[in-house]
């Protein structure tokens, strides 16, 4: 759909954005809007004439109010909609398949939106030279002509309507809001338009100095801060660090395909990779590992089936997290996945934002501890506190650390050659030994932990269970010089 906002003020103008319209949507299905505000009787009748044939009509009383009518005109989409276009009265195509390639370029780069390249625009105001196709920048999409995926504006919710009184910044929050959910956006410099400038809203708006855009400028800031740049400016507007996932897997088969797709859920927009290793599986874990990296929208997705077992499950993870060591310059947030849990959401959008904006090496959220075949009422969730490093002892969910914390041979983890080695755990400590800290950030579910009985983790034997903790009660004691007595025995698995 395309959502064309005017005030009716020329009916010319009008009638030759929707001519260009139809033009650049060669071989597409286009459903054009055009919302009239504010509607007199006389404007109504004029603009009709005009969307005859060409549009559909939604009129508003006034005044006029851009974001208000964007959203009003979203609300006429039909289930056929995938994409709304959002474009200003004064704006004209210039080529047949101008919106066809901005589409395509949506669709190839996994973009939130995606706008075309303004001569009398970019030339003053952009830091990205023009190239000859898809061009990823930090500085918000032009509201006068912006491709958004309809998702990506379901996610969002309405565009702020304080902005659409005055002029100006209504594209910037609403990218900024988009890039704090993990989108990315940029602009198809293969397509240039004509824009008139200022028309649709009119000349009282023109002036940056003026009430209308400085009512706007204030809003901004009082809803960010005054130290977010208004376009693009400042470290907020930089793209966010590349995620690798790694998962090892054994005889998973019965909750891979819930993972995976949560996972896939989670890292939507995010730039992000995927490195999954099954250890010698009798089951179909392999095989659903391999019908998965077929549709994964992961910018990067192995699969790898190892021909010799494990010795521990330190060694297997290890062993995953080696294959993703080519691309940890370009992917350094590690999220580290049991093949039988359910990634949260927030595992990423709420903690990697903390990562990045407060310069921490390592992070953890709270976690839902599940236990399979229980009520539901007895799932609790641990939250992530200044101790939970050392007193609880996180497993490898709920966290989010930095690929430099990992040695070069991908030894993350000690390869205790022991039936339970409780190796993450054991890592957490020692890095708390060395003064890196893993910083809480509580509030959010970021991960779902199941509790199956019988687990590496989780022996059923009660015997195996004491003997498992006392062992790790020993160790710890160790890691941080302190006795036996001043430390508990609790990890993860402990109910």
């Amino acid at each position: 759909m395309a959502i064309i906002p005017t005030a009716g003020n020329d009916p010319e103008r009008l009638r030759r954005c929707l001519d260009s319209l139809r033009m650049s949507a060669a071989g597409l299905t286009l459903h054009p809007v055009v919302v009239l505000c504010p509607a007199s009787i006389k404007r109504v009748r004029v603009t009709k004439s005009v969307c005859a044939g060409r549009a559909q009509l939604v009129s508003l009383p006034g005044p006029f109010n851009y974001c208000r009518s964007i959203n009003e005109g979203l609300l006429q989409r039909r289930p056929g909609d995938g994409y709304a276009l959002f474009l200003n009265d004064d704006v004209t195509f210039r080529e047949p398949g101008d919106l066809a390639r901005m589409k395509q370029t949506l669709r190839e780069q996994h973009w939130a939106c995606v706008g075309p390249h303004i001569e009398h625009w970019h030339g003053k105001h952009s830091r990205v030279k023009r190239g000859d196709g898809a061009v990823r920048t930090n500085e918000p999409v032009n509201g006068c002509c912006a491709l958004w995926e309809l998702d990506w504006l379901d996610r969002l919710g309405p565009l702020d309507e304080e902005f659409g009184r005055g002029w100006g910044l209504d594209e910037a929050d609403l990218c900024l809001r988009a890039l704090r959910l993990g989108a990315r956006y940029g602009r198809e410099d293969r397509v240039s338009i004509e824009h008139v400038g200022h028309a649709t809203f009119g000349t009282e708006y023109a002036d940056c100095n003026g009430d209308a855009h400085q009512r706007n400028v204030r809003h901004f800031r009082r809803k960010y801060g005054s130290e977010v740049g208004l376009w693009g400016q400042t470290h907020h507007w930089e793209p966010l660090p590349g995620v690798q996932v790694s998962i090892a897997a054994h005889n998973a088969a019965p909750w891979l395909g819930r993972c995976l797709d949560s996972v896939e859920q989670a890292l939507d927009g995010f730039r992000w990779t995927l490195f999954l290793g099954d250890d010698c599986s009798s089951d179909e874990t392999f095989e659903i590992a391999l019908a998965y990296q077929s549709r994964s929208g992961a910018d990067v997705c192995h699969v790898r089936r190892f021909q010799r077992k494990a010795m521990t499950v330190d060694q297997a993870k290890n062993r995953v997290i080696r294959m993703g060591m080519p691309y940890r310059r370009l992917y350094p947030a590690m999220c580290l996945m049991d093949a039988d849990d359910v990634m949260a959401p927030g595992r990423v959008r709420h903690l990697l934002w903390q990562a990045r904006d407060g310069g921490h090496r390592a992070v953890l959220g709270d976690y839902l501890q599940i236990t399979p075949h229980f009520p539901a009422r007895l799932n609790r969730i641990v939250r992530a506190t200044p101790r939970s490093q050392i007193d609880r002892g996180f497993g490898p969910w709920a966290t989010l650390f930095h690929s430099s914390l990992v040695p070069r041979n991908a030894r993350l983890f000690r390869e205790h050659r022991e039936q339970v080695s409780n190796g993450d755990v054991d890592l957490w400590v020692r890095w708390f030994r060395r003064g890196i800290d893993m910083v809480p950030f509580p509030g959010e579910v970021v991960h779902h932990y199941y509790l199956h009985e019988g687990s590496v983790s989780r022996p059923q034997d009660p015997a195996l269970a004491r003997q498992f903790e006392e062992r790790w009660r020993r160790r710890k004691a160790r890691l941080l010089g302190t006795r036996l007595s001043n430390v508990t025995a609790q990890t993860y698995a402990t109910p």
